[in-house]
C-alpha cells in the first residue's frame, strides 16, 4: 500500500512535468513566450486535446485500453522527444536564462528576501492542507463512486465505456454523456501504467492535482490583477507575485470557510476527483482569466492561442463544459468585440464555439436516439 502511495504521489510531479512539457512544445512550435505558470496551465489542455484525438475514436470503434494506453505511451514519448530538440533549437540549454535585469531584481528584493520567504512558505503550507483534505476526505457519494467504478471496471475488464460504473453490468450501448469525454479513461490509462489502485489513483493523484492546477489558475489571476496599470505606480516585479501568492492564502481560508453544494469549493475539497470538480475550479477560471487578458489586450497571440486551446481542451477535460466554456467565452468576448468594433475578430470567437458545438450536436442525437453505438 505504501508503495503505492508513492507511486501516486510521483504521479503527481510527472504529470504536472509533462503539463508543462506539452504546453512548451505549444510555444516553442509558435515562437511564443509565457511564464511557467501559464505555460503548465495551457498544457493540460494541450495534453487533453491531444488524449482525446486519440482516445475518442477509440472509444467509440469500441477498442481495448491497453492499445490506447500504447499509443499514449508512444505519443508522449514523441513529445518529450520534441521538447528536447525545440529547446536545443532555440539554443536555451547552452545559453540558460538571459532575462535582462535579473541582477538589479535580485538586489532590490534583498532587504525584503525574508518577507517574500514567508509569504511563499505560507502559500505552500496553505495548498498542502487543502492537498492533504482533499487526498484524505473519506467521501464517496453516489456519483463519485460511478466514477471510480467506470475507471475500475475499465482497468480490469481492458475495455472503455463497456461496463456501468454503478453496477458493474455490460452496457446496451456506447453513454455517450461520458463517452464524448476521454477524462476517466486517461485515469484507466495511467492505473494500468502504473500499476496501482484505481481509488488511489482517484483520490492521490486526480485530487491533488486539482489542488496544485486551481491554486496554479488563482496566483495567475492575482498576478494578472495587480500587474495592472492600477498598481504599476506602487508594487515592484518582485511585490506582484507575492500579492499573487497572498491571494492563493486566501482563496484557500475562503474554500474551508465557504463550503456548501452550492459553491465550487464542494467539488475541490469532496469531489475533486471527479471532472466537475476540474470544470469548475480549473477549467471555467481559466477562461475567465484568459478573456481578462483579452480585454487588457485584445491582439496578443498567446493570450489568443491559449483561449483556443483550452476551448478545445474543455469537453476532453469535463463534458461539464460542453455549454458552460461557450456561455463563458460569449459573456466574457462580446463586451471586447462591442468596445473595440473590431468584428473581424468574430471568427476567432467562433472559431473556439465550433469545438464544443460539434460535441453538442453529437449529444443531442444521442439523446434522440438517432445515434446508437451497441455493445
Amino acid at each position: 500500500m505504501k508503495i503505492e502511495i508513492g507511486v501516486c504521489l510521483l504521479a503527481i510531479l510527472l504529470l504536472l512535468f509533462l503539463y508543462w512539457c506539452f504546453g512548451r512544445v505549444l510555444f516553442l512550435a509558435v515562437k511564443g513566450e509565457a511564464n511557467a505558470g501559464m505555460t503548465l496551465l495551457a498544457g493540460v489542455f494541450v495534453y487533453h486535446s491531444l488524449f482525446q484525438l486519440e482516445a475518442l475514436p477509440l472509444i467509440l470503434c469500441k477498442q481495448h485500453l491497453s492499445l490506447l494506453s500504447l499509443l499514449w505511451g508512444i505519443t508522449t514519448g514523441a513529445v518529450l522527444v520534441c521538447w528536447l530538440l525545440l529547446e536545443r533549437k532555440r539554443g536555451r540549454f547552452a545559453h540558460g536564462d538571459g532575462r535582462p535585469g535579473a541582477a538589479y531584481q535580485r538586489r532590490e528584493c534583498a532587504g525584503r528576501r525574508g518577507i517574500y520567504f514567508l509569504i511563499y512558505a505560507a502559500m505552500i503550507l496553505a495548498v498542502a492542507v487543502q492537498m492533504y483534505y482533499i487526498i484524505t476526505n473519506d467521501y464517496l457519494g453516489w456519483d463519485t463512486a460511478a466514477y471510480v467504478g467506470t475507471i475500475g471496471n475499465s482497468v480490469t475488464t481492458d475495455t472503455m465505456y463497456r461496463y456501468v460504473g454503478e453496477n458493474g453490468k455490460k452496457a446496451y450501448f456506447l453513454d455517450f454523456r461520458y463517452a464524448l469525454s476521454s477524462f476517466y479513461m486517461h485515469a484507466a490509462v495511467w492505473c494500468r501504467l502504473l500499476q496501482v489502485r484505481v481509488i488511489y489513483y482517484a483520490k492521490i493523484v486526480q485530487g491533488g492535482l486539482l489542488a496544485v492546477l486551481a491554486n496554479m489558475v488563482i496566483f495567475e489571476i492575482g498576478r494578472f490583477l495587480f500587474s495592472g496599470e492600477r498598481y504599476r505606480q506602487r508594487l515592484t516585479e518582485r511585490q506582484v507575485p507575492a500579492c499573487a501568492a497572498g491571494m492563493v492564502i486566501a482563496a484557500v481560508i475562503l474554500n474551508f470557510f465557504y463550503q456548501s453544494i452550492f459553491t465550487t469549493s464542494e467539488f475541490l475539497l469532496n469531489r475533486a476527483l471527479e471532472a466537475k470538480a476540474y470544470c469548475a475550479n480549473l477549467l471555467l477560471p481559466f477562461l475567465f482569466l484568459l478573456c481578462l487578458m483579452l480585454w487588457r489586450d485584445s491582439g496578443k497571440k498567446e493570450t489568443k492561442l491559449m483561449l483556443f486551446i483550452t476551448a478545445l481542451g474543455s469537453v476532453p477535460v469535463s463534458m461539464s463544459a460542453l455549454v458552460t466554456a461557450p456561455a463563458l467565452i460569449t459573456v466574457m468576448m462580446v463586451p471586447v468585440l462591442i468596445r473595440e468594433k473590431k468584428w473581424r475578430q468574430a471568427g476567432f470567437y467562433l472559431s473556439c464555439m465550433i469545438p464544443n458545438a460539434v460535441y453538442l450536436v453529437v449529444y443531442l442525437l444521442y439523446n434522440m436516439k438517432i445515434i446508437r453505438i451497441g455493445i
